[in-house]
């Protein structure tokens, strides 16, 4: 479940952002802040519409059963995953930062 768009990794974003960076005002601190931001935007508005699609999870690779909104800013994604009863209740954020790890542990 990954926009065709969003295909590098945050990490390798913030290194690129922070090698092409010519501003002496920004630091790599700013870069960093903002390119999670836009990465974590861009992730939670492909959530929004993936029902049907797979997605790695912390207890496995499973099927986006539901996606609903929260309060604030943050979603409900139910997920089917094989070999576990019923669906398991994941939050957006949550998810964000732990394909975010998973990604980056490839």
């Amino acid at each position: 479940m990954r926009n065709e768009d969003i295909d590098m990794t945050l990490e390798k974003r913030i290194e690129k952002a922070i090698a092409e960076n010519t501003d002496p005002c920004t630091t790599d601190a700013d870069i960093r802040f903002f390119e999670t931001e836009d990465s974590k935007k861009e992730f939670m508005e492909t959530l929004w519409d993936s029902n049907g699609e797979t997605i790695n999870t912390p207890l496995g690779v499973g099927v986006i059963e539901e996606v609903r909104t929260m309060a604030g800013n943050d979603f409900s994604v139910r997920v089917k995953i094989p070999n576990i009863d019923g669906s398991t209740l994941f939050s957006g954020l949550s998810l964000f930062a732990w394909l975010e790890l998973f990604e980056f542990n490839e």
